[in-house]
């Protein structure tokens, strides 16, 4: 049997090598991720500036470890998390729709007939070039907020069904799948209420909600980090 020359063997090994390794470099290029560049930018903001109050009202002294602002999935401290997504996250979402706004109110002239709805739904369409979980956790956070400033039971009233169709789908999103249900209930009852014309009085949707899971801020927001650590591919692109 005849053997080809040593030199052509050595120069075949490290032929194979080397693509071997130009393969692996590129699948590690591939599967590389990370959080948005654009939400990283306004999350630099919050850390350079500071917050004390937060758009959605919060009383916000930053606590977290900075060094783990753009891997916060890694922050182990339940309350340290929280008072990043509450704090940190939602500031910066604020921060990148603002201006937003501000951009697309100067290009179009300041419109007269401009409303809420419609600032809302610019919003709301901004946050789709994103991962969903990013406006899965503002819109939590902005019904906690509503409760946190007044009651829950004013804040599911002033909601109304249609606001609380939103936070049923960030509780999709999330996978909170009793909370989900739990929002649904209280939607339900809203629905039901009017279609029988009955007095929609504002302790019901509360009640309903409270006859699925008892209704808790702090809780919601512990059980949204767990999630969070568990899914924090969901934030990546």
């Amino acid at each position: 049997m005849t053997h080809p020359p040593k030199k052509q063997v050595i120069e075949s090994s490290l032929l194979k090598k080397w693509f071997s390794f130009m393969f692996s470099q590129q699948g590690a290029r591939a599967v590389t991720k990370d959080i948005p560049p654009t939400i990283k930018k306004y999350l630099q903001q919050v850390l350079d500036e500071g917050i004390e109050v937060n758009a959605l009202n919060w009383d916000c002294k930053p606590n977290w470890n900075p060094e783990l602002t753009f891997k916060f999935w890694l922050i182990n401290d339940d309350d340290e998390l929280v008072n990043f997504l509450r704090c940190g996250l939602t500031s910066a979402i604020a921060k990148m729709a603002d201006d937003h706004e501000e951009s697309w109110q100067k290009s179009h002239n300041y419109p007269e007939d401009d409303n809420d709805d419609h600032r809302a739904a610019r919003k709301d369409a901004l946050l789709a070039n994103f991962p969903p979980i990013y406006g899965a956790i503002d819109e939590i956070f902005h019904f906690l907020s509503a409760c946190n400033l007044c009651t829950a039971i004013e804040a599911f009233e002033g909601w109304g069904a249609d606001g609380i169709k939103y936070v049923v789908e960030a509780c999709r999103v999330l996978g909170l799948k009793q909370l989900g249900l739990a929002y649904q209930a209280a939607i339900n009852y809203k629905v039901e209420a009017k279609e029988k014309s009955e007095d929609d009085d504002i302790y019901c949707m509360l009640d309903a909600f409270e006859s699925v899971t008892k209704f808790s801020i702090n809780r919601q927001c512990i059980e949204m980090v767990q999630v969070i650590r568990k899914n924090y591919q969901l934030f990546l692109v």
